[in-house]
């Protein structure tokens, strides 16, 4: 079975689900299509997303996101009346 080629990931929880897929021999792609989500009405993009990994085998997308810790606030508690 073909191993993916080492490459640059955004950041380190993609190299870790990358490396994860591997050693289950999970064949994936790594950001293999853009999807446009926005255009205006002379067809220029205006918002586009280009997901993460393709698994073919399961004709699946998957974005994966990390929360930035410097963003991450307190949810309030709400009183109980």
């Amino acid at each position: 079975m073909k191993r993916e080629q080492k490459r640059e990931f955004a950041n380190d929880s993609e190299q870790e689900f990358a490396q994860l897929l591997l050693r289950h021999n999970i064949q994936y792609q790594y950001e293999p299509t853009t999807f446009v989500l926005l255009s205006n009405s002379d067809g220029n993009v205006l918002e586009a997303m280009s997901p993460d990994f393709y698994l073919e085998e399961y004709d699946l997308f998957i974005e994966l996101t990390v929360m930035k810790q410097e963003l991450v606030t307190k949810k309030p508690k709400r009183s109980q009346s």
